[in-house]
């Protein structure tokens, strides 16, 4: 069997098959944990920052499980914090954003029942499982100062729930799976928090599941976009073109026979 092995076939074939690249510019990464991956890891499993801006969280409390069996959508490894009392925190920004940025990760509660907890914290944001106040499930929260939205309870503990704090021209926005749930406009963040996951900061709670890809990121006011800036609208799915795209390659493969 001969393959044309040419950029141009290359580019027909990648056509076909419904790949194309997309551009995420608004957005800043100024920090990645793949939470798992080959390499994205320290000693004691501690999370190392993929974009090499050197926000690695190098202090930790236990030590999380790597989990290869059942990652968050578009992953390979994820983060395990049920054995209990496991939490990484660090990294020294010299100026931490009050304004225009946004974080986000895939978490996985370990048990419906769970007591609330702190899941990411970040300059003056707060994801946590919630259980108190007539409220169960995962929530947005300024800390210390106000939940955003209501929670968002999943289905079961096999499902990964992604969640993102957005700080927006003034507005905080908590989204479940890239959609809006809730929004505050309340002014002023308190910014002396560094970033911790897994533990809330002064050690009072630990979360009980399983965390994978979390990131910081900053953006202009106005221009965050949730439909192309989060990781949860980055994961590729086939379409009807793609699947006909699979289809006529193997016609053109069986040609060249």
């Amino acid at each position: 069997m001969m393959i044309n092995n040419s950029p141009l076939c290359a580019l027909t074939l990648a056509s076909l098959l419904g790949i194309t690249s997309s551009a995420h510019a608004v957005i800043t990464v100024q920090a990645h944990w793949q939470l798992g991956e080959s390499g994205s890891l320290g000693t004691s499993n501690k999370p190392l920052d993929s974009t090499l801006n050197g926000y690695d969280l190098l202090s930790n409390i236990g030590s999380a499980a790597v989990d290869n069996s059942n990652p968050a959508p578009g992953s390979t490894a994820a983060l395990d914090f049920t054995a209990g009392n496991i939490g990484y925190y660090g990294t020294s920004y010299d100026s931490r954003p009050t304004n225009n940025f946004g974080m986000e990760t895939w978490a996985r509660i370990g048990n419906l029942a769970a007591g609330s907890s702190s899941v990411l914290n970040f300059g003056g944001l707060n994801f946590g499982w919630r259980n108190g106040g007539g409220q169960l499930g995962f929530g947005g929260a300024r800390t210390n100062s106000a939940w955003v939205g209501n929670t968002y309870l999943p289905a079961s503990t096999d499902e990964w729930v992604h969640l993102a704090l957005v700080r927006d021209n003034g507005t905080t926005t908590f989204y479940v799976n890239g959609a809006a749930f809730g929004a505050s406009s309340n002014a002023g963040l308190a910014t002396d928090e560094e970033v911790h996951i897994g533990v809330s900061p002064g050690g009072s709670s630990y979360y009980n599941g399983s965390l994978d890809e979390a990131r910081l990121f900053t953006f202009n006011a106005g221009e965050f976009d949730p439909a192309t800036d989060l990781l949860v609208n980055q994961i590729p799915e086939p379409s009807s073109a793609a699947l006909f795209g699979l289809g006529a390659a193997g016609f053109l493969l069986r040609r060249r026979r």
